[in-house]
């Protein structure tokens, strides 16, 4: 199962849609999103997920859900 992921220095990267879709994998614990162009995060249960470690320097997020303050890690 694949459990860490990194993006870096990815400008023309479709970020949100990656994002997504790796938020989608079960057993992801390490995400690190640098320098692309995200600029929001998808929806999703963050008191199941299994994310130990999120990295999300340098993008273009200005905001994050709150539900992230719910994670278990």
């Amino acid at each position: 199962a694949l459990r860490s992921v990194q993006l870096s220095n990815l400008p023309n990267l479709a970020a949100n849609e990656a994002v997504a879709t790796l938020f989608a994998l079960p057993d992801l614990e390490f995400l690190r999103v640098r320098q692309t162009p995200l600029n929001q995060l998808p929806t999703t249960d963050w008191k199941k997920s299994k994310l130990r470690t999120l990295i999300l320097s340098g993008n273009a997020l200005t905001e994050l859900p709150t539900g992230l303050l719910d994670a278990p890690q």
